[in-house]
């Protein structure tokens, strides 16, 4: 969104020895222990999990106004945060998503209805 910086999509991790998978990266799997950790990059597709609107946001997304603090759970089985800036009642738990936007450099993600 507006000239930002954006990549394919977010990464997420995965234990190949086990079924733990999530949105930050470990050096050893909290479920297993195991060191044979990995990462894949989302198709980009989930569904709404749990959303909070934000009035008022933080000095880094004053820019984009009122939006809505959205948990997805993507196709692949992580959770991840990210943003729905359209008007929150466009959206409703277990509503589909996908993503907009990704920023790399400060891993800002934008969804949209999908």
């Amino acid at each position: 969104m507006d000239g930002t910086k954006t990549e394919e999509s977010p990464r997420f991790y995965h234990c190949r020895n086990c079924t733990w998978k999530g949105a930050s990266f470990r050096a050893s799997c909290p479920l297993c222990g195991s060191f044979e950790m990995d990462f894949s990059v989302t198709s980009g597709k989930g569904r709404v999990v749990d959303l909070v609107p934000v009035l008022f946001p933080p000095k880094n997304l004053k820019n984009i106004g009122a939006y809505t603090s959205v948990l997805v759970r993507f196709e692949e089985g992580f959770k991840r945060f990210g943003i729905f800036a359209g008007a929150p009642e466009k959206l409703s738990i277990g509503d589909p998503v996908r993503i907009e936007s990704f920023n790399g450099d400060t891993q800002e993600l934008f969804l949209t209805n999908g």
